[in-house]
């Protein structure tokens, strides 16, 4: 309830034309087995995203991100002599307003 208590009462703190950015998870869309409480917090703060920029004062954007899932581990040749990362994609940024990514 932080995040969304930080916007309901925020709002007459932040400027005009300011923004709030919520942080969710990708569970949100892609749930796994042993990930229902979580999977349902995410999904609940994206949409009160939704929401709260609909009813937002004064130009107030509200946004939830999600960082999608990486893979973490690094590859390497049996001598060493190559590494690379693997990497960590970025998640999508929901668009509370026009409901897309």
């Amino acid at each position: 309830m932080g995040q969304v208590n930080a916007v309901r009462f925020g709002f007459e703190h932040v400027q005009d034309g300011g923004s709030f950015t919520l942080t969710a998870g990708s569970l949100a869309q892609a749930p796994m087995p042993g990930s229902a409480a979580v999977s349902l917090v995410n999904a609940g703060i994206e949409g009160f995203a939704r929401a709260a920029a609909l009813e937002a004062p004064r130009r107030i954007r509200v946004n939830a991100v999600s960082a999608a899932r990486g893979n973490r581990n690094a590859a390497s040749a049996e001598d060493g002599s190559i590494r690379r990362s693997a990497g960590r994609r970025r998640g999508p940024s929901l668009c509370a307003k026009c409901n897309r990514y």
